[in-house]
Formats: C-alpha cells, structure tokens, sequence
C-alpha cells in the first residue's frame, strides 16, 4: 500500500503501530521536507520532520478543566503553539499550510483565542479527519500526576493525529503522563530513536 502524503519518518510510528508495516511512502514524498517550500536558509531543527516536545516537570504546563465544562485545557501547551506558529510564519510559512489539532475541544478554543491568523486551521482531531498540511501541530493537553490519559487512549484518534502532516509534524505533550499507556511511550521512545525529542527547557 503507497501512501503519498507523508515524510517517511512522519509515518514510520503509525504504518509499524497500526498498518502492520504495510505502507510504504512514494518516491515523490518519502524524503520532502520544509526545505522544499522554503528558500531561507532552515536550521536542522526546522527541517526535521518529526518533533516530540516534552513538556514534563515545567511550570505552567498542567492540565486543568474550566469550571463547568467535561473538556480540559492545557494553558502552557497553548502558549507554546503560539510561539511555533510564529516561528513558521517568520520562515515564510502559509497560514494555509499549518495546522494544529487537539484531541480536546477546550484546548482548540483556548488556542483560537490566543493564536488569531487569517488561514490558519484550528480544530479538533476528529474535526481534521480526512485532511492534511504541510505542518501539523498536536497538542496532547493531557499533564497530571495520576497518568491519566482519559479519551487519548483511544488510537483511532492518534491515527489521525500522526498521519496528517506532510513535512513536519511537532507533538506537544507531557511524557509522563503520556508514558503511562504503551502506545503514548512506542511513540516517545521513536522519537528519540529518530533524534526527534526535545526536553522544553
């Protein structure tokens, strides 16, 4: 089965976890990356396609629910959306090409509050079913000491939260809140097999 969407990296985690090793990525995707579209000069970090920020242990990056609502939000999580959202439209980006998914209603509002681009698609992973962008930012929201993961755990929803981007994907979340779920820590674990994780400093 040929995919022709996805960098082969972006894909490597779902076509091992969920396709049984089964797709393979064409010729005209298997490497593309954002120095494709960009003329600037890109740093290796810009170019790698498969990002895992770890947010674990930072202040200002916990869960919480809003009075009233059975969504939860990630305020830390938000900010740091905004600042790569920026980062990509400084190298010259399209609002049109980026996207950030959350599995959590709350969070997608929070962020459309705080990252306000003409173009620039918001939603939640069940409202991007079907779609894809050049960039994809997931913003996993879940941060708390109990492991508690709640809807996460359902992999349909990872799936798609993988398989959207077609250059770069960049994952924000909590490893150890993640890591209490075998997927969330094969995720984690190839990440940093493929130089991807990053500890937020």
């Amino acid at each position: 089965e040929v995919q022709y969407r996805m960098n082969e990296e972006i894909a490597e985690f779902s076509n091992n976890e969920f396709y049984g090793g089964r797709l393979k990525a064409d010729e005209s995707v298997k490497d593309h990356t954002l120095a494709d579209l960009i003329d600037a000069d890109l740093s290796e970090e810009d170019i790698k396609p498969l990002i895992f920020i770890d947010t674990a242990g930072k202040d200002g990056f916990s869960e919480r629910r809003r009075k009233g609502s059975t969504s939860i939000e990630n305020p830390g999580e938000a900010r740091l959306v905004r600042e790569i959202v920026k980062h990509m439209l400084e190298l010259g980006m399209k609002p049109v090409e980026i996207a950030v998914i959350s599995p959590y209603e709350d969070q997608v509002a929070l962020i459309r509050r705080m990252v306000q681009v003409d173009g620039l698609e918001i939603k939640t992973v069940d409202g991007f079913q079907g779609r894809e962008k050049e960039i994809v930012i997931v913003s996993f929201v879940r941060s708390n000491r109990s492991g508690d993961i709640g809807f996460l755990r359902d992999l349909r929803r990872l799936n798609v939260s993988l398989t959207r981007a077609k250059r770069k994907l960049i994952l924000i979340g909590d490893s150890e809140t993640l890591r209490s779920d075998g997927c969330y820590r094969n995720l984690i674990d190839l990440v940093k097999r493929r130089n991807g994780y990053r500890k937020l400093g």
